[in-house]
Order: structure tokens, then sequence, then C-alpha cells
């Protein structure tokens, strides 16, 4: 996975995710990111 930050064109897609109910991992495995990229995302910036 690419260790890269979230833009912001992947954070209405991480907030659609996280209310379906996917996990940080099948997030990230959807957007093409590390999880703890994902994590780190929503830790600081919500979700």
């Amino acid at each position: 996975m690419a260790h890269t930050q979230i833009g912001p064109a992947e954070w209405p897609v991480i907030v659609r995710l996280l209310r379906a109910g996917y996990s940080m991992r099948a997030i990230a495995q959807t957007i093409g990111k590390d999880h703890s990229a994902v994590s780190r995302h929503v830790r600081t910036h919500g979700g």
C-alpha cells in the first residue's frame, strides 16, 4: 500500500464508508492507502 497522506477528494469516500460500517483496513484497501493513514486521518479529522 502507498504510505501517502489522504487527499481532500478521499475524505468524503472515507466518511461514506465509515457510515456504511467498513473497517479501517477495508477503507484503506478500497482507496489504495495504508490503513494507518486512514486511521490517523479519522483520528485527526473525525469521520
